[in-house]
């Protein structure tokens, strides 16, 4: 039986920017196994690699066009893990790439009922912190935009992404996520804020990439604005819920989404002049 799906994409070593991104994670991989066998670096250091990938998947989805933004947004990462500094849960960055991912519809086809499942149980799975309770409500969001957006609607659609938000929400409370974390850190919450602000008000440039699919497409910008929103909303809501003493833990994104702002302004500027 062949598994079937429209949200995945095979990552091809064709394209120069797939093997730099690798090769970024390897070197991050390795001077954090050698820090560590060295004992100069905590076993958090070895997530370095895993952050390059999610990092770099989620500017993917949400700047399509660029894809310097991408690889600096994940070395940026990658470098920020092996100084050993505090991050969200790779798996919740993960999700918010695949909601991206739904929102942006950059695969160039519509997700399968199965592939909703699949994501609403990563979505559930992902909340048993303060940011994957965010991220998987995202999921749900994630769900509610797409499918209001397409023209060829699946009914079960809004019910799956009802019992991810209920899910994830469960998953929080029986592992005993704080969703209220005390004093929030002003600077990450208005950073963020300003982030999903931008996000929300600039529109994208037009955009010029071809979907991942066999009729070659193009990607609509009222896609790819929707998912910066929704990932600059997320990335918000995560920051009014950690605690003050988590809120570098949201650099790297921060970092992200300033790089697709840039990204953004100077391709408007660019194509203008």
């Amino acid at each position: 039986m062949n598994f079937r799906s429209h949200l995945s994409r095979a990552f091809g070593f064709r394209y120069p920017t797939h093997r730099l991104v690798v090769a970024i994670g390897v070197v991050v991989g390795v001077v954090a196994a050698v820090g560590w066998l060295n004992d100069t670096k905590t076993v958090s250091a070895l997530l370095a690699p895993v952050y390059v990938g999610v990092v770099w998947a989620l500017v993917r989805e949400i700047d399509p066009d660029n894809d310097w933004t991408a690889i600096a947004a994940a070395a940026f990462a990658g470098w920020w893990v092996l100084q050993q500094n505090p991050v969200v849960s790779a798996l919740a960055v993960g999700a918010m790439a695949v909601s991206a991912r739904i929102m942006s519809e950059t695969t160039g086809r519509r997700p399968l009922v199965t592939d909703l499942v699949v994501v609403a149980v990563l979505g559930i799975g992902v909340a048993y912190t303060v940011e994957g309770w965010v991220a998987g409500l995202g999921v749900a969001g994630a769900m509610v935009v797409d499918h209001r957006r397409a023209e060829r609607r699946l009914r079960i659609q809004p019910w799956i992404a009802l019992a991810t938000a209920i899910g994830a929400s469960v998953t929080a409370w029986i592992t005993g996520v704080e969703l209220t974390a005390g004093a929030v850190s002003a600077r990450a919450a208005l950073a963020a804020a300003v982030a999903a602000f931008v996000l929300i008000i600039r529109r994208p440039v037009l955009p010029t990439s071809l979907v991942d699919a066999r009729r070659k497409t193009p990607l609509l910008q009222s896609r790819i604005h929707a998912s910066r929103a929704v990932t600059g909303i997320v990335v918000y809501a995560m920051a009014v819920t950690l605690n003050s003493l988590d809120a570098m833990d949201l650099t790297p994104l921060l970092v992200a989404l300033a790089l697709v702002i840039i990204s953004n302004e100077v391709e408007g500027i660019t194509r203008r002049g």
